[in-house]
């Protein structure tokens, strides 16, 4: 099991630009409920405002975090909320904008590559919010992760080496879909690895 500070760390993984928000970094545990999964963190300037801070998307909400010396600002959105997520891209930074709650926020210098990526995670854990939620379950969490596999075909029987390969297979689109983290990954590998023993 990974702790929150292991999580935010693989999380800011591949944002080429933490200058002005390591502060809100730093403190970003104390915003966090108890069992929360941080997902990805991206950095950027809240639209018309001086400052930078950071957006965070995890296993329950979208949160923005603003921790300056004169301004601090925390908003928050459940993925049950959130009705819209854009990302529009310049040469090397972006506008990213979320809708949600009746309300809109805008953070614009946002790196190209990390904001597009942020907004596909994002859509696809509301989308499996949303799903989850038809499917008679509550949000995410890592104990939750089965309920994200497919399983075989109906009708088809599967060998043990199939049912591992195909586990394996789903657990790394999960990884790859950002639904859980690479030390998820290996912790869980290692489970299903196990059971051809």
């Amino acid at each position: 099991m990974t702790t929150q500070r292991e999580q935010i760390n693989e999380a800011k993984k591949g944002n080429a630009i933490l200058f002005g928000s390591n502060r809100e970094i730093r403190r970003l545990p104390e915003h966090l409920h108890q069992g929360e999964i941080v997902r990805k963190i991206v950095t950027g300037s809240p639209y018309g405002k001086r400052g930078r801070g950071i957006i965070v998307a995890t296993n329950e909400r979208v949160l923005l975090v603003r921790d300056g010396w004169v301004f601090r600002n925390t908003q928050d959105f459940p993925l049950e909320t959130i009705s819209s997520v854009e990302f529009s891209t310049g040469w090397f930074f972006g506008v990213f904008s979320l809708f949600g709650k009746g309300d809109e926020v805008a953070f614009n210098w946002v790196g190209r590559n990390a904001g597009d990526k942020f907004a596909k995670l994002i859509r696809e854990l509301v989308a499996d919010y949303t799903r989850n939620r038809q499917n008679g379950s509550q949000g995410h969490n890592s104990s939750q992760m089965g309920q994200y596999t497919m399983g075989p075909p109906t009708g088809v029987i599967e060998t043990p080496q199939d049912a591992v390969l195909r586990q394996l297979d789903e657990l790394g689109q999960l990884r790859d879909r950002g639904v859980i983290n690479t030390n998820e990954f290996e912790v869980k590998k290692q489970v299903i690895l196990n059971q051809l023993n």
